[in-house]
């Protein structure tokens, strides 16, 4: 058995393993080499989601930032999150660092608990002062996480469907890479967009295995 003494100041214990006793190692252990442990420096939670404990989850949940707080000023935590684009007409992009829309790629900022909104949205309303109920923001950049005012233009969703079919021309393709063509297309009977059939018997594929799963694990 070693005589060595832990190298903690002011611990007389017999040091166990990297010159430390059992309780100092443990801690050590817990702040620096738990892979369970939270990501955030300094925090020995267990981890829940994104590499963080529950608590600072739910703060990024609420604020976009897992260190974050509510009571931060929101323009203040808003401009934090750009950083500069490429130029466009003479002004450059001012694109959206934070989280975004996980469909769309759109930027998502959060304000007070439950309160999220479309970045380039957010930001039009307070420096235009224009109410867009109704209206969709054409991003005439291209760039979806710019939130440039003078890079955006509203629109009725009608005319803006129109333009981005102009600009990108029809959708040709599922997000899935299957063709929308006479046999694999059908246009949704409520909604009145197009569908992809393969992908639908792919979801009801997915969706049958899930129920199988479930009455085995209820029948074991």
């Amino acid at each position: 058995m070693s005589d060595r003494t832990c190298s903690v100041d002011g611990c007389s214990k017999v040091a166990k393993c990297r010159g430390r006793c059992r309780t100092h190692y443990h801690e050590f252990w817990r702040k620096n080499l738990n892979p369970n442990s939270c990501s955030i420096p300094g925090c020995q939670r267990k981890r829940a989601a994104r590499g963080w404990c529950g608590t600072h989850y739910s703060q990024f949940q609420r604020t976009g930032d897992p260190l974050g707080s509510l009571r931060a000023d929101p323009e203040d935590r808003f401009f934090s999150r750009l950083a500069f684009g490429d130029w466009f007409e003479g002004t450059r992009c001012l694109l959206w660092t934070g989280p975004t829309h996980g469909v769309d790629g759109y930027g998502l900022f959060i304000v007070g608990r439950g309160g999220r909104h479309v970045a380039h949205r957010w930001l039009y309303e307070r420096w235009v002062g224009t109410d867009l109920a109704g209206l969709h923001l054409h991003h005439r950049c291209h760039v979806k996480r710019c939130v440039n005012p003078t890079h955006l233009e509203p629109l009725t969703v009608s005319e803006h469907t129109r333009r981005h079919i102009e600009e990108r021309g029809p959708y040709t393709h599922c997000p899935a890479g299957h063709e929308y063509d006479e046999a694999n297309t059908y246009v949704h009977p409520t909604k009145g967009y197009k569908c992809c059939r393969a992908c639908h018997r792919e979801q009801e594929r997915n969706r049958l295995r899930r129920l199988r799963a479930a009455k085995l694990t209820e029948n074991h």
